[in-house]
């Protein structure tokens, strides 16, 4: 997996917590974007490998993780050093 800059793949083969174990071990700073294929979307922004804020549909924060956990397939997006002044979320 290089993780310069970005990196994506499917929520099929990878699952988001798996993901996410992923970028808080190795203390990322940046966006995680994710697409469902029935045109729902999410987005999780991560400060030194802790979760700063996400957003899917109508939820924010823990909230939203946990919507977005139910995704069975659907592809993610990570790109680096993207931040977010909001914070909802403080999950460790």
């Amino acid at each position: 997996l290089d993780m310069s800059n970005a990196f994506s793949g499917n929520l099929a083969q990878l699952k988001l917590m798996d993901v996410l174990r992923l970028l808080h071990a190795s203390n990322r700073t940046g966006h995680l974007e994710l697409q469902h294929e029935d045109g729902r979307s999410g987005e999780i922004y991560f400060e030194n490998g802790q979760i700063s804020h996400a957003a899917y549909e109508d939820a924010f924060g823990e909230d939203a993780v946990y919507g977005l956990f139910s995704w069975g397939s659907g592809k993610f997006t990570f790109m680096a050093d993207i931040t977010n002044d909001e914070k909802s979320t403080y999950l460790q």
